[in-house]
């Protein structure tokens, strides 16, 4: 009987410690989609802003 007890408790041990390890992970998930957002804006700004100065300037160059 104690040795059911015991692994009944280290059981719930490892249960508390992979639910921490899942909110970690959440976390870290959440975080990397955040900068991915602010990347993804930066470089379609980026390419607008390029668009944009090679339309204003495309008949200023010579040829």
């Amino acid at each position: 009987m104690a040795k059911t007890n015991v692994w009944m408790s280290v059981s719930d041990l490892m249960t508390g410690l992979m639910v921490i390890f899942l909110f970690v992970a959440i976390a870290y998930i959440s975080r990397v989609q955040k900068n991915q957002s602010v990347l993804t804006d930066y470089v379609e700004t980026k390419n607008e802003l390029h668009n944009k100065l090679v339309k204003e300037f495309e008949g200023d160059t010579l040829k």
